[in-house]
């Protein structure tokens, strides 16, 4: 089945047309034809920019290949796309709300926290969706619908250094914690969802804080190599399997969910677009991110653009 584009604009230059006709057949004189000529190709324009998309990414594997998807869906659908990756929210927020990104495929919980200035509560995950479409209204962004699909915060040790001390559970570093290092982000050094939940649910104050990258390669080497007993991961980050790396259960919760739901500018996403990004989100799961990852950010990475293409065959969303 191959998605189709709105046909707001095509509506607007027949109603155009009509009221002229309309118009001149009441007497009153039409329009200028020189002004009809401009406010014609105004309107054209208009229609053309209607149809051109930029999907924003954050500077991470799994974000590219997600903005990637969407937009291969919308190209698939007759609008024109552009993947653009810009680093974290606090980049890309703004590129929403000042018109240089028009949708950014999020988290919804990280998202919450960092409208909210880490001030976000754990709750469920339609309850984050729908806080975070609240907070976003007056900012002309709009929430679309979030998908089943989530890559949530996780702690994780080698199974080795595990067993050396005994852990399996969060509140098994109590007592612990000041002679280990912890690898991560900096953005978990300052959330919520990172150091300071830890500290603030659990008591934690680790020994040493190893600054690295987001879910990516140099957290993963802090780990393997024993650099950081125990780091910051992403729940579909393929080392997780690969190495058999232990997740820490949560005893006391304090991370949020974060599946995946497409954030955009109001007025840059038409009907069309809106249904396309939400039919896409209705069939991403958890283990289409494992396996994005798996093939994209390992070693010898696939072309995005190819695996996002034979999962929207696969899904029926293009032809």
């Amino acid at each position: 089945m191959r998605l189709r584009r709105g046909l707001l604009p095509t509506l607007l230059l027949l109603a155009l047309a009509l009221g002229l006709a309309a118009c001149e057949a009441d007497g009153e004189d039409p329009v200028d034809d020189a002004d009809a000529d401009a406010e014609a190709d105004a309107d054209a324009e208009e229609a053309i920019d209607s149809g051109s998309v930029t999907v924003g990414a954050f500077d991470f594997p799994e974000s590219l290949v997600l903005a990637t998807l969407y937009a291969e869906a919308l190209e698939g659908a007759g609008y024109d796309t552009e993947v653009q990756q810009a680093g974290q929210r606090e980049a890309l927020f703004p590129a929403l709300e000042n018109g240089d990104v028009d949708v950014l495929p999020e988290y919804n919980g990280n998202a919450l926290d960092f409208v909210l200035g880490g001030e976000a509560e754990v709750m469920d995950s339609d309850a984050t969706t729908e806080m975070l479409r609240e907070e976003v209204a007056e900012d002309g962004l709009v929430v679309l619908d979030a998908a089943e699909a989530e890559n949530g915060d996780e702690l994780a040790m080698t199974a080795e250094r595990a067993d050396e001390l005994g852990v399996s559970a969060v509140g098994d570093l109590v007592g612990q914690e000041g002679d280990l290092t912890i690898a991560g982000s900096p953005e978990f050094a300052e959330r919520s969802t990172g150091l300071v939940g830890l500290e603030e649910v659990y008591g934690l104050e680790f020994g040493d804080f190893l600054q690295t990258d987001a879910c990516g390669p140099e957290t993963f080497d802090a780990l393997s190599s024993g650099a950081a007993d125990i780091a910051r991961l992403c729940s579909t980050d393929p080392p997780i399997l690969e190495q058999g790396w232990v997740v820490l259960e949560e005893d006391e919760p304090f991370t949020l969910p974060n599946n995946i739901v497409p954030v955009g500018r109001d007025g840059a996403l038409d009907d069309g677009a809106r249904e396309v990004l939400n039919e896409v989100s209705a069939l991403l799961t958890t283990e289409d991110l494992q396996d994005f990852n798996s093939r994209f950010g390992g070693d010898d990475p696939e072309d995005a653009e190819a695996i996002v293409t034979e999962w929207l065959e696969g899904a029926g969303l293009l032809d």
